[in-house]
């Protein structure tokens, strides 16, 4: 004779399969917010390390003012002219017409306002963070 219903050894079953999908679903986000959270921690570690750098290159400017519809920033000083500008997904640095080095990667957009004493620099990185800063320049 055959009873049609649930039985407890089937309920165990559902429970323990409902139970391994459950464990690997928690891994799995557990992995994707690492993974986010670390790319989001990087492109925040390089553009505060950029910003001290930029705000090195700031002081004793007897001149400055952007080019290229704000992709490039020119800083004249007393014995040299810097440049920063937006190459392809990075920004690069120039020192008085010499070789170019790599001051920030990944980068989409970068765009640089000067309004008096004030320089403006945002980035947008490839993966869409957004990042904003204003100096004050002091000039001799």
């Amino acid at each position: 004779m055959r009873r049609n219903g649930y039985t407890l050894i089937e309920a165990m079953i559902n429970l323990l399969v409902l139970a391994i999908i459950a464990s690997i679903l928690i891994i799995a986000l557990r992995f994707y917010f690492h993974v986010h959270t670390t790319a989001y921690a990087q492109e925040h570690v390089d553009w505060e390390l950029y910003m001290i750098d930029l705000e090195t290159y700031l002081y004793d400017v007897l001149a400055m003012s952007t080019e290229n519809n704000g992709q490039r920033l020119v800083l004249r000083k007393s014995n040299e002219t810097i440049m920063l500008e937006r190459y392809d997904t990075l920004i690069r640095k120039q020192r008085s017409g010499l070789g170019h080095e790599l001051q920030l990667v990944n980068v989409k957009k970068a765009q640089f306002t000067t309004y008096d004493n004030e320089m403006k620099i945002a980035v947008t990185f490839l993966n869409g963070i957004q990042k904003e800063r204003t100096f004050y320049v002091i000039k001799e």
